[in-house]
């Protein structure tokens, strides 16, 4: 089958610019007039090209921006006694040196949204009096193909450079300490970056969906690597610094083009579906003496090898899970298209959050009854999926399980299960039918969403009325669904009832 991409359908994968500018009062803002007094750096720009997206301006067509012109300054925003710089509007065109004083005061901040939108700015040059470059001061610029930052910037804030969609290249001086999250987001030209010494995290979203990046070079100093901070990108090969101790959620996710991965010694946390959606992967290695996690032929345990952690989307091959292991992690097969059929093994205890989901080729699984617990949306969007026999030890069917299993049109839900989750059934538009056990105390919302023809309960009326439900669970989720209600004997009154029959399930007056 053609493997599709996998989308995540988890809250906060698109990050949002939110809140205004700090001390957001009235602020003094001076122009740049005839009279006044600035100082500017000389440098030579070498105009590149931009994507096709946009129309090519030619070299010869390219300007240097008169900063008297464009630029307006206020002291309210400055640091250390300095002034801020923005555009005066987002209709500035050419090649930006920002100078470095105004009035006789240092050029110190780059003012939040001060440049956000202006799409015809090509490159800008950040002078060394700049220690700041406030959230969004860059964001939305789709023509800035170059930024020189100087020597004495020491943070970049959050989404500053996001949707630059024609930048190549960065390169970040080591006098930098702090990356904002999403800081150089969906920035999709993007091939080449370079971090400088000064900074020991990588902010979440950082660089996610810079869908042409290809080259990163982490200095020693980088400790954390935050979520989704390299998602959707096009790394072919990824070496972490020695020091650094942890990975954040989906940090890699979707990177497509890698084959393997190397985790030094130094690393304690590995987030949540880090790399999943990474399709050529087929081999995650850990460094021998780490001393939280240890991998087998490729697949990442815990040290003492009681859980598995992560197995990568790209195996292609017969596996077998170590006996020691009793957990199945959150997300540990999550996207692993080649699995098309499999059978847990009866020393496993536990299944983690998502531990299946988004397998598109998997028809058919078999959970051991040694098998207590299963965690949310483990899964869901398996669109092969068929059936599904619950152990016989599982109370709770969390919320989201099988949400999306287009294909699933018959589960086995045993006496003793007291929980049926939100959204358990979600989307799967060809389950005609389940049986309930009369043991269900609760019930989420929306279970199934895409109506299920037909629900037969084993118990009677008095018992389902008692079982615990949201009061929207019936507006839309089961409106177009037949409840029967079991009943041994004949019965005496109107209503829906089933039975069973030499262990057929049977309508009374109808074998279904």
């Amino acid at each position: 089958m053609n493997k599709k991409r996998i989308i995540l359908l988890l809250s906060g994968l698109l990050s949002v610019s939110i809140g205004a500018c700090q001390n957001n009062g009235s602020s003094t803002t001076s122009n740049l007039s005839s009279s006044s007094s600035f100082v500017q750096t000389s440098v030579i720009i070498e105009p590149t090209s931009v994507p096709s997206s946009s129309s090519t301006i030619s070299s010869s067509e390219r300007k240097e921006i008169n900063p008297e012109e464009a630029l307006e300054f206020s002291s309210d925003m400055g640091i250390d006694g300095g002034v801020s710089v923005k555009a005066k509007n987002t209709d500035i065109e050419g090649d930006l040196v920002i100078p470095s004083e105004y009035n006789g005061k240092k050029v110190t901040c780059v003012y939040c949204f001060g440049f956000q939108g202006c799409k015809k700015l090509y490159s800008v040059v950040i002078p060394d009096t700049v220690v700041e470059i406030q959230w969004d001061a860059f964001s939305d610029c789709k023509r800035l193909e170059s930024v020189t930052f100087g020597k004495g910037l020491k943070s970049i804030d959050s989404y500053a450079f996001k949707y630059c969609d024609s930048l190549k290249e960065v390169v970040i001086p080591d006098n930098v300490t702090y990356l904002g999250e999403g800081s150089f987001g969906r920035c999709p030209s993007l091939k080449s970056v370079i971090i400088g010494k000064g900074i020991e995290t990588i902010s979440d979203y950082a660089f996610e969906l810079c869908t042409s990046l290809e080259k990163v070079t982490l200095p020693d100093t980088v400790k954390e690597i935050g979520e989704f901070a390299f998602s959707y990108c096009s790394l072919a090969e990824f070496n972490l610094p020695n020091n650094l101790t942890s990975i954040g959620r989906f940090a890699f996710s979707h990177c497509g083009n890698i084959t393997k991965f190397s985790i030094p010694n130094s690393v304690t946390s590995i987030g949540d579906g880090a790399f999943l959606g990474c399709d050529q992967l087929k081999e995650i290695n850990i460094a021998n003496n780490n001393a939280a996690y240890c991998s087998i032929n490729g697949v990442v345990y815990n040290k003492d090898k009681t859980a598995l952690v992560c197995f990568p989307n790209g195996w292609d091959k017969d596996f077998t899970i170590k006996n020691s292991v009793t957990t199945i992690g959150n997300y540990a097969f999550a996207g692993c298209n080649h699995l098309g059929e499999y059978t847990v093994p009866n020393h496993v205890v536990t299944i983690g959050e998502l531990a299946f989901a988004y397998c598109e080729s998997l028809v058919h699984i078999t959970i051991p009854d040694s098998v207590t617990t299963i965690g949310m949306y483990c899964f869901s969007s398996c669109h092969l999926l068929r059936n599904f026999i619950f152990p016989n030890n599982i109370k709770s069917i969390e919320s989201g399980m099988f949400s999306h299993c287009t294909s699933l049109n018959y589960v086995g839900i045993p006496d003793g299960v007291t929980y049926l989750g939100s959204s358990a059934f979600s989307d799967c538009n060809a389950l005609a039918y389940v049986i309930l056990p009369k043991s269900i105390k609760q019930f989420g919302i929306w279970i199934f969403d895409y109506p299920t023809k037909e629900i037969f309960y084993k118990g009677n009326e008095e018992e389902w009325d008692s079982i615990e439900k949201s009061s929207s669970i019936f507006e839309n989720s089961w409106q177009e669904t037949t409840i029967y209600f079991y009943s041994e004997t004949e019965p005496t009154k109107a209503g829906n009832y089933w039975h069973y029959v030499n262990n057929v399930r049977t309508i009374w007056n109808n074998i279904v």
